[in-house]
């Protein structure tokens, strides 16, 4: 009988179809490219990232082979040793113009699909053959397979399916009951294999969804754009013409579609809560909403409670702290269990108002089968097949961290249970990047089908006209009166005038669901949106439309097509900040990200990382804690109150040290008096270095003491209501009334607990004068506690622990091992050493690209597309007088500089075509210039053959000015353009001054940092003690302070060469660049061609052989 049963598994299994073969891994050849012949620094850079993460694949395997090498142009190879780490660190290195947005785009998306190919294919293959039997010896069979899905080919397989089938047929017995014996842990092991079968199933079904619903949206896309026909000959003005005209069309059909869908989830959103209020009671129609548990005035845990009514009427009960137990107990009960959505504690907004929250089935009215709604087709937990519900974390205790979760919520691609589908996270600093990536993303092969969603703030998506108020209303002051309406605490209309296509009538449940805001009055209409949202890849700009278009929120709408992105658009504030990143519901677990001009995050970090905190902020968090004690200090357990007692310690002890200034203190950059110290000096100045922060840290953590606190506060003066005419968002020392003054103690308190290199406490006392003038802007007003980041090591850790792997990209990234100083801790000195070698290898080679590759660090560099006759550079010591041009801080605001430097100006007018693009050291001297030119008439001279344009000073200004500048520029038969910029300022990255627009860039002196600054002073003491611990690898605290400045040059002058038959002249205007070999050197190796360094000539000889030498190469290149 048991031979039968064998040979009816053996037919059975070979009746199923063989399993598809494992997709090829893309190289920088294969990877589907939109033009047929790339760069080839774009192929080796594309290689270089799909090497090493290839590399950190085989690493997870185990593989102990060879794990890298470093290649050279010429084939030259050099082993590296390399350990396993948390993420590779890859660091790209490409000039701007050299196609390296696309290179990025195509190689990671490649990667993407392959992972998710990896991810299912095996599942797939068995879901079509499921007919076949599992062994009675334990299942060897099911555990082949089903750990080969889960792991996507990232655990070795321990044999064949034909040795294990003959291993247990050796080891049968023939009695039925001991074959069929497991022991525990071939029993946990089967549950855990058929538990992970079961998840990827339910993540193939949920993709399979989504995607037929994208489908038939982009197919109703696709018939609008080929029902235009257009014109396809012609000139290329009327291509672009029709090319626009087709555009519209499809936005327009596009902007219907979303209308429509919203429209219609809103209305089945009402039919269903109509339902649930005819079904009463507690019937299938019925949702319960249940509350958590609350704490009783003996101070116990309560018993929940359940309404039928979402909107919950809160008395000060709510707010009152539950027991808090010993700090190394799990306080799973009353400290944590007691947390109430009292309100978000951070700007960001978190979660949405109280319509927004729990998960509720939905059905077809009079079919009884269940109908998938967006909020379903984007459901985190069925796309990676967790079944987790991201919304229970609320629910839980605090205690519960990540790994347990993910332990009992096996997800495919080993992603956070209830985050969707794994993802390529982009990060740049400013929206034009961000904008102009996505636009590279749709010109790949996967382009129309990728599904990619751009994350941004209030003040670009939202599409309430009350919240957005004026255009100079700031992001926080927005936020600040978002917030205002989902808690229903204006009551001003914010009604939004419907348009014709909106057929959505306003009804009591209406009111009822929404929290005041009209664009959040429907769930799933703004659901609805987030799946329009992924029909195609959007930007800010498409994102916002669509939610206009829908009457729905565009804000929130993105933050829900986050589980269902395979692309996800971000700037710096939300990568960076695991704050942030907790508030959109952004994980990183397992995603590739990519860094854009990375040489901005460790100061896009040292920004975030630090801390500010005012007299008036310590003031009003001690009252609202004095006011809360009062009110409960009957009902509160012996230990909250001594916590509670040391917390108002530490307030009035800060009160104290803020109101006595001292009289020896320094003058700071803001006129202030000030004094830097570190945070142990600042705990024993104040006489707080025996309390114990750490545990009164992990008390205000766990007892959620700053959200309570401000429950407390807001129902307290529930009345209260800000002018809505005042515009605290400009004001530096604004504080939301949705942010407890507490919470930003916390951050500073936590701060203070860094070791001494990780930062510095600034404390600051304004002067007189600038009480005398307290609406001036930007003087201190107030007495602050500052903490100033000096490390941002640590802080970027968070990062790499959680991606699989981070790319640094950019043009200017060398030197390696400065990147790798500022963001690689100590422990991990061996990256440092890599960096360094590699470094030293790319500086001494004079290949055309250079990539040092393993598993744990990867550099790669290139150099730019252009020929090296389309780029002149000329570097002028003296001008035209034979001054010399000396812009030292010393000297250069001296008549006879500026005066020379003028002169200098009105030759190169004189001599450059279309555009010229001037970029000078600060914005202090750029005014000192033009008031200097306009007494002696050097600006009139210029403005006779050029316009002259100069930065604005306000960021929303900008596009309005270069749209001037560029129309003047490239007018053909005009005379040109003149803009006027800063080094480091708003026109010096990411903009496209390809073409005319700057034939010419003018980058005057050297931008170096001031060097009398406190800030530097510690930062480069900071690097030199690293430099000596780790045995002279790394970077010196000189060599950060030089690399800074010729960083920002090198940044200023790539803003011209933008594409491989653009031309530029670029003039160095110092006399530095001409007698400096490390200036030079510093250079990029395009920019300075051939030539080797050597003294220029002075003298007005040398001036003219410049102008000269300039005057040859626009002659010949417009004679081309």
């Amino acid at each position: 009988m048991d031979d039968d049963n064998e040979s009816k598994v053996v037919h059975r299994r070979s009746a199923a179809p063989e399993p598809e073969p494992e997709p090829e891994y893309p190289t920088g050849s294969t990877v589907p490219f939109p033009y047929e012949t790339p760069y080839p620094q774009q192929i080796h850079l594309m290689d270089a990232l799909l090497q090493s993460l290839r590399l950190r694949e085989q690493a997870e395997k185990g593989d102990t082979g060879t794990c890298g090498s470093a290649t050279s142009a010429s084939g030259t190879k050099r082993k590296m040793t390399t350990r396993r780490r948390r993420a590779s660190l890859i660091m790209l290195e490409s000039p701007t113009g050299t196609g390296k947005s696309l290179s990025l785009a195509c190689s990671a998306v490649a990667w993407l699909k392959y992972r998710e190919r990896m991810d299912l294919m095996v599942v797939e293959d068995d879901a079509v053959g499921d007919g076949e039997d599992v062994g009675v010896g334990g299942g060897d069979d099911g555990d082949d397979s089903t750990s080969r899905s889960t792991s996507a080919s990232t655990s070795a397989s321990t044999g064949t399916k034909g040795q294990q089938q003959q291993q247990q047929q050796q080891h049968k017995t023939g009695i039925d009951w001991i074959d069929s014996y497991l022991s525990p842990e071939q029993r946990a092991a089967q549950d855990r294999l058929a538990l992970e079968k079961e998840c990827q199933r339910r993540a193939i079904q949920a993709r399979a969804e989504l995607n037929i619903e994208l489908k038939a949206i982009r197919d109703r896309l696709d018939r609008a754009a080929s029902s235009y026909g257009g014109n396809t000959v012609g000139g290329s003005d009327s291509r672009t013409t029709s090319k626009a005209i087709k555009d519209a069309r499809v936005r327009n059909v596009r902007e219907n579609l979303a209308r429509s869908a919203a429209t219609a989830a809103a209305v089945a959103e009402r039919r269903q809560r109509r339902r649930r209020g005819r079904g009463g009671g507690r019937g299938v129609g019925s949702v319960v909403v249940v509350k958590r548990s609350r704490t009783s005035s003996s101070g116990r845990p309560g018993t929940c409670s359940e309404e039928t009514s979402g909107n919950a009427i809160h008395d000060d009960a709510d707010y009152c702290l539950g027991d808090y137990n010993s700090d190394d107990n799990n306080i799973g009960g009353a400290a944590s269990s007691v947390g109430f959505d009292d309100s978000s504690d951070d700007e960001g907004g978190g979660r949405p108002s109280s319509s927004f929250k729990g998960k509720e089935n939905w059905k077809d009215g009079g079919k009884g089968q269940k109908q998938k709604l967006p909020s379903e087709l984007l459901a985190g937990g069925k796309l990676d097949g967790s079944n987790y519900d991201p919304h229970a974390r609320y629910k839980e205790s605090s205690s519960t961290d990540a790994s347990s979760s993910s332990q009992l919520h096996p997800t495919v691609g080993s992603v956070q249970p209830g985050s969707g589908v794994r993802k390529i996270v982009y990060a740049a600093r400013t929206h034009s990047q961000l904008s102009q990536f996505v636009g590279e993303l749709r010109r790949t092969a996967w382009g129309a089908d990728l599904r990619v969603v751009a994350l941004g703030g209030r003040k670009l998506l939202c599409g309430n006209k009350d919240v957005l108020g004026p255009k100079h209303r700031s992001e926080k002051l927005i936020t600040e009166k978002c917030l205002d309406l989902q808690k229903g605490k204006s009551g001003k209309s914010t009604a939004v005038t419907p348009t014709a296509g909106d057929k959505r009538k306003s009804t009591k449940s209406d009111a009822a669901s929404t929290s005041g805001c009209p664009l959040l009055s429907s769930r799933e209409a703004v659901s609805s949106l987030a799946v329009h949202v992924l029909a195609r890849p959007s930007d800010i700009e498409d994102i916002g439309s669509l939610g206009k278009a829908s009457h729905a929120c565009a804000y929130y709408a993105s933050r829900g097509s986050l589980t269902a992105a395979e692309v996800v658009v971000v700037p710096y504030n939300t990568l960076l900040s695991t704050q942030a990143r907790a508030a959109v519901g952004l994980s990183l677990r397992n995603a590739l990200v990519v860094v854009d001009e990375a040489h901005n995050v460790p100061e896009a970090l040292r920004s975030l990382s630090s801390s500010r905190l005012t007299l008036p902020v310590i003031k009003a968090a001690t009252e609202q804690l004095a006011a809360y004690t009062r009110r409960y200090a009957s009902r509160l357990a012996g230990r909250n109150l001594f916590y509670l007692g040391q917390i108002r310690r530490c307030l009035s002890a800060m009160m104290r040290y803020l109101n006595k200034k001292p009289v020896a203190v320094t003058l700071s950059s803001s006129n202030a008096s000030s004094k830097m110290l570190s945070g142990t000096e600042l705990l024993f100045a104040m006489k707080l270095d025996n309390l114990n922060l750490f545990k009164i840290l992990r008390y205000l953590e766990r007892s959620r003491l700053s959200q309570k606190l401000l429950g407390f506060i807001n129902h307290g003066q529930r009345s209260a209501e800000q002018d809505d005419n005042a515009d605290e968002g400009d004001d530096p020392d604004f504080v939301s009334k949705h942010v407890s003054s507490l919470s930003i103690v916390q951050t500073f308190l936590s701060c203070l607990t860094g070791s001494h290199r990780e930062g510095k406490v600034v404390v600051e006392w304004p002067d007189d004068e600038a009480n005398a003038s307290l609406h001036s802007r930007g003087a201190l007003q107030h007495p602050t506690f500052r903490y100033v980041l000096l490390n941002p090591a640590a802080h970027f850790t968070d990062v790499l622990d959680e991606a699989y792997a981070v790319i640094l990209a950019g043009g200017t990234l060398r030197p390696f091992s400065h990147v790798a100083a500022e963001l690689v801790t100590s422990s991990d000195a061996d990256i440092i050493v890599a960096a360094s070698k590699a470094e030293a290898i790319a500086a001494s080679s004079n290949d055309s690209f250079v990539s040092a590759i393993s598993a744990d660090i990867t550099t790669f560099t290139c150099d730019h597309v252009v020929s090296s006759s389309h780029v002149h550079t000329t570097r002028l010591g003296v001008g035209p007088t034979a001054i010399k041009l000396d812009f030292r801080h010393a000297s250069r605001t001296s008549d006879a500089v500026c005066d020379e430097l003028g002169r200098t100006l009105v030759n190169l007018v004189n001599v450059v075509p279309a555009g010229l693009v001037v970029f000078l050291p600060s914005y202090s001297y750029e005014a000192h210039l033009m008031r200097r030119w306009g007494q002696t008439k050097i600006l009139e001279e210029a403005k006779k053959r050029k316009r002259v344009y100069r930065e604005p000073k306000n960021s929303r200004d900008v596009e309005k000015v270069l749209e001037a500048y560029s129309r003047h520029a490239v007018a053909v038969g005009g005379g040109g353009a003149v803009l006027f910029s800063v080094v480091g300022g708003k026109m010096s990255e990411g903009i496209n001054f390809a073409n005319d627009m700057a034939r010419c860039v003018l980058v005057v002196g050297l931008p170096y940092p001031d060097i009398t600054d406190p800030e530097m002073q510690e930062k480069m003491k900071s690097l030199d003690k690293q430099f000596k611990e780790n045995g002279g690898t790394g970077i010196t605290g000189q060599s950060y302070y030089h690399n800074l400045c010729m960083r920002a040059v090198n940044q200023s002058v790539g803003r011209a060469i933008r594409h491989a038959q653009d031309y530029a002249a670029v003039v160095l205007a110092d006399a530095r660049y001409s007698s400096d070999p490390r200036i030079w050197r510093a250079l990029p190796k395009w920019l300075r061609g051939d030539d080797a360094f050597e003294q220029s000539r002075g003298g007005r000889e040398g001036f003219s052989k410049a102008m000269s030498g300039l005057r040859c190469f626009f002659q010949e290149r417009r004679g081309d």
